[in-house]
């Protein structure tokens, strides 16, 4: 009787020991991966804290320009070809021009929007508050609990299981 009831707890205490060893791993293996996630979180929160510079490249202003005065126009040359008139039109003369306006030396206005020029940003010198972006994968310090109480919801549940399938196999 004797070798059955010291051999039933050896093989309790071997049991015991693996599971006490298999959750400390589980629990390495879970700090670690949060540890991994932290940091690349930060690496995240440094690279998008960092301001980039946007080159504003001056562009040219532009002015109005003189039209010049039209030369010598050359009237139409007579050409082979018969025009034929529509009913209820009237036929013009031959010979008689059109009138036309006079030429106007003045500057023509242009619906051109002038940008004004601005200075281009130097490097060191922040270009504006820059913002924390809401989404993207970034763990702040207001939710880096939420890993902690992952990490301990699962190592309770692995617990309750333990026991749940320690109590099971003694009946």
């Amino acid at each position: 009787m004797e070798t059955d009831s010291g051999q039933s707890s050896n093989r309790l205490f071997i049991l015991l020991a693996a599971g006490m060893v298999g959750l400390i791993c589980i629990g390495l293996v879970g700090l670690t991966a949060a540890m991994v996630f932290i940091f690349n979180s930060r690496a995240q929160e440094a690279a998008a804290v960092t301001p980039t510079f946007t080159p504003i490249l001056p562009t040219p202003t532009p002015t109005s320009t003189v039209t010049p005065t039209p030369t010598e126009t050359p009237l139409p040359t007579p050409t082979g070809t018969r025009v034929v008139s529509l009913p209820g039109e009237e036929p013009q003369e031959p010979g008689l021009a059109l009138p036309t306006a006079p030429p106007n030396p003045e500057a023509t206005p242009t619906n051109t929007r002038v940008i004004p020029i601005t200075t281009t940003p130097q490097a060191g010198i922040p270009a504006g508050d820059t913002q924390m972006p809401s989404s993207g994968g970034i763990l702040t310090g207001q939710r880096g609990y939420l890993v902690w109480w992952a990490g301990a919801v699962l190592l309770f549940l692995l617990g309750g299981a333990g026991y749940f399938w320690r109590t099971s196999a003694s009946r």
